[in-house]
């Protein structure tokens, strides 16, 4: 996947006073306003999570280009080593999220066999 998505890393802004939600992106900041670029907004206006449910959904998307590139790095080194078949359910949960994050199936070899 060419890098499409805005680069990282991400920040989470603290909660808004004005309505609640938690701002997400590169130029998140503590008292930040809705002008201020962001790539995600985690509100919670129907009161159907917990603030803390709400809070750590924001700390996990502000985490993602992070997480992606980690398990990109992590896919690439791993390669088609001889210990593949110890690693192999690792792998397989690894290239699964990331298709995920790339927007594309994943069907594994073994479903294949």
């Amino acid at each position: 996947m060419d890098k499409a998505y805005t680069s990282g890393p991400w920040y989470c802004a603290e909660k808004s006073p004005h309505n609640g939600s938690y701002y997400i992106g590169p130029a998140c900041y503590e008292g930040m306003d809705s002008v201020s670029p962001y790539v995600a907004i985690v509100t919670d206006s129907c009161h159907s999570v917990s603030d803390e449910t709400a809070t750590a959904n924001a700390a996990l998307i502000a985490s993602a280009p992070e997480l992606y590139e980690a398990l990109k790095r992590l896919r690439e080194v791993v390669g088609e080593k001889d210990w593949m078949s110890v690693m192999s359910p690792v792998i397989v949960d690894v290239d699964a999220a990331l298709a995920h994050a790339e927007n594309r199936d994943y069907h594994p070899r073994e479903a294949q066999a």
